[in-house]
């Protein structure tokens, strides 16, 4: 038996980690294709419930991927600044240096801005979070 069976009914939007983000059970997620093939109430349901599962199961993964290789990730992508550093001017990394600084302090605020609860506050740890998009990596 798999948890489609089990009654999990997460409509698309909601989100098990953080109740505050979900959306109302009445608003359906315009943009799945099989919402447009003329689904009974009974079916969109099912969907729903379908569609809540695998989101659980694919968010999971995502977080498996993080604890596994983001510190590898960060690695590399440390490394790969370094050697384009390395080929820079002294002013040239002086300017680098300069704008990183810019790009990383609106990343943050870009950041707390996300949060619930935080809009406007714009200080952070300056740690990653997994799951947050931190795969983006600085100019």
């Amino acid at each position: 038996m798999d948890g489609r069976s089990r009654g999990f009914d997460s409509r698309p939007g909601d989100s098990s980690r953080d109740p505050s983000q979900a959306r109302n059970p009445s608003q359906r997620r315009p943009s799945l294709i099989v919402e447009q093939v003329g689904l009974s109430d009974a079916q969109k349901e099912q969907v729903d419930s379908i569609v809540g599962y695998y989101r659980t199961q694919m968010r999971d993964l995502h977080d498996e991927f993080d604890e596994l290789y983001m510190d590898r990730y960060r690695e590399l992508s440390r490394k790969s600044r370094e050697d384009v550093m390395a080929i820079m001017t002294v002013e040239q990394r002086t300017v680098y240096d300069s704008l990183r600084a810019e790009w990383e302090s609106r990343r943050q605020e870009r950041r707390q801005d996300s949060i619930p609860g935080n809009e406007g506050e714009g200080s952070g740890s300056g740690e990653e979070r997994p799951g947050n998009g931190g795969h983006r990596h600085e100019p």
